[in-house]
């Protein structure tokens, strides 16, 4: 019969080794367990801050939400050592918790993202956003663009690039009506000009539009004031004729 490593000759010793050796490989198998589930863990915070990256959100916000989302499992791993500390299986426990992550995950991926949205449905809703924009409520292009990021690859690229030009005429037509204006001298349209100008996805673009806007003002007001300058020398100019006149018919 094969012996046991921490078998010994004197039963006593052998009890005390036995006991011991169990010990230390439960030892062993229980930081291997939580190092696995620690693993898990980490995996679900890469997978849910790319998740973030997809989102309108900023710098700060994102890593706000990431920050509330390693709470909530910092106070998972707090239960399962109280748990642990129970008595109770820790690998039942470890699976338990990460099946809770990874539940919270899969919520926030459906919230976020949608994957169970009818494609009739989602291209329903981007052409209402595209009827809003057109009417004149800026807003709605936001709601756009987030959409369409969501289900670029469920509507392919062909549909995406149909949609994202057809938003971008829309834009482009609003802001150069209100930039019509200010290039005949209504300055009061500025801030409805750098509205629109703030509804373009690419910031480089925002701010190449806001530019034309302060330098639309700038040229229709000029051109407004040299007309009344005109005006003014034009009126002068009668005014001397008619004196001229004047001085002749008294000579």
């Amino acid at each position: 019969m094969k012996r046991e490593p921490y078998d010994l000759d004197d039963p006593k010793l052998n009890r005390i080794f036995r006991k011991a050796y169990q010990a230390t490989l439960k030892e062993v198998e229980r930081r291997e367990k939580r190092k696995n589930v620690q693993d898990h863990i980490q995996a679900h915070v890469e997978l849910f801050e790319r998740e973030l990256d997809g989102r309108d959100l900023s710098s700060s916000e994102q890593q706000a939400f990431v920050n509330a989302f390693k709470s909530k499992m910092k106070a998972a791993e707090k239960r399962r050592e109280r748990r642990r500390e129970s008595g109770k299986r820790l690998l039942a426990i470890g699976a338990g918790s990460v099946g809770a992550l990874a539940l919270l995950v899969f919520v926030l991926i459906v919230a976020v993202r949608r994957p169970f949205l009818p494609l009739a449905e989602v291209e329903a809703r981007l052409q209402y956003y595209l009827e809003k924009v057109d009417d004149g409520y800026g807003d709605f292009s936001q709601k756009f663009y987030i959409l369409l990021r969501r289900q670029d690859q469920r509507l392919g690229p062909a549909k995406t690039h149909r949609y994202q030009q057809d938003m971008y005429a829309e834009l482009d037509e609003n802001f150069r009506e209100y930039l019509e204006r200010l290039e005949n001298g209504e300055v009061a349209y500025i801030d409805d000009a750098r509205r629109w100008a703030d509804y373009f996805p690419e910031r480089e673009e925002r701010k190449a539009r806001k530019k034309m806007a302060s330098n639309a003002i700038v040229g229709g007001v000029g051109e407004n004031i040299g007309d009344a300058v005109n005006s003014i020398l034009d009126g002068a100019k009668e005014i001397i004729d008619r004196t001229i006149d004047a001085i002749d018919k008294d000579e």
